[in-house]
């Protein structure tokens, strides 16, 4: 009988000696499965990319509007101006614009804000300077952030002996207003790139800079004199004597 149960009991010694190795083997794979699925996510986690960061605004001439009453005039989309009006002009990034001419040896000897002019339909104003200028700076979100900035230069659309060529051509056209495209520029010729410009289809309504060649309440004032003069003058021919023939 001893032996009998002796026997069972080395039968049963593996069993018990097997069942702690197998608990503690499920718990080293449950550790393992969890770290196996715990890589992914951290390695995607570590190869997230920061935000993009924003593509910088282009140099360009964006807005355009008259200073009147001791203010610039914003909001509008058709900006009607004529010779003798203050207007105003919104450039965006203007020491990249300089730095590309720099780099494409075009830059003048002379590059600063005040040493721009006005160019109307391409033709150069020399003479026509800025009169003021202020400019804001703004960012947009990115890794780094990309700053933008903004300068209001105003100009007074005036004739004189240097701005009296460009004018000529300008207006050459016998019309009361024309379409026009406004940018800005140094005096070698170097114009900045505008986009107000007559033909710009971009889906949405665009400003729109109209100069005025021949004014309409003064031409109609005028007409009126001569009108008014011919019928005095036709009245006086027929009830006096002032062209009669006294040979």
């Amino acid at each position: 009988m001893k032996q009998c149960s002796l026997t069972l009991s080395l039968l049963l010694l593996p069993a018990f000696i097997g069942l702690p190795l197998q608990f503690s083997s499920g718990l080293l794979r449950a550790a393992e499965t969890a770290v196996s699925s715990a890589t992914p996510v951290a390695t995607a986690t570590a190869g997230m990319s920061p935000t993009a960061t924003p593509t910088p605004e282009p140099p360009s001439v964006r807005w355009v509007g008259v200073h009147k009453w001791g203010e610039e005039q914003r909001g509008i989309n058709d900006i009607y101006a004529q010779r003798g009006d203050d207007i105003w002009v919104d450039v965006i990034n203007f020491k990249d614009w300089v730095k590309s001419l720099e780099e494409k040896k075009k830059k003048p000897e002379n590059s600063e804000i005040r040493d721009l002019i006005l160019y109307l339909d391409h033709i150069a104003l020399k003479g026509v300077s800025p009169i003021y200028w202020h400019e804001r700076t703004w960012s947009i979100g990115g890794v780094p952030p990309v700053e933008t900035t903004d300068t209001t230069v105003g100009f007074s659309l005036v004739r004189n002996e240097n701005s009296k060529e460009g004018w000529s051509h300008v207006l050459n056209q016998p019309v009361f207003t024309r379409k026009t495209i406004v940018s800005v520029g140094f005096a070698n010729g170097e114009e900045m790139p505008s986009e107000l410009t007559p033909d710009k289809n971009t889906g949405k309504k665009d400003q729109q800079f109209y100069l005025t060649v021949i004014p309409k309440f003064r031409t109609a004032f005028g007409l009126i004199l001569i009108l008014g003069a011919l019928i005095a003058f036709l009245a006086l021919a027929r009830h006096t004597d002032i062209i009669r023939d006294w040979d």
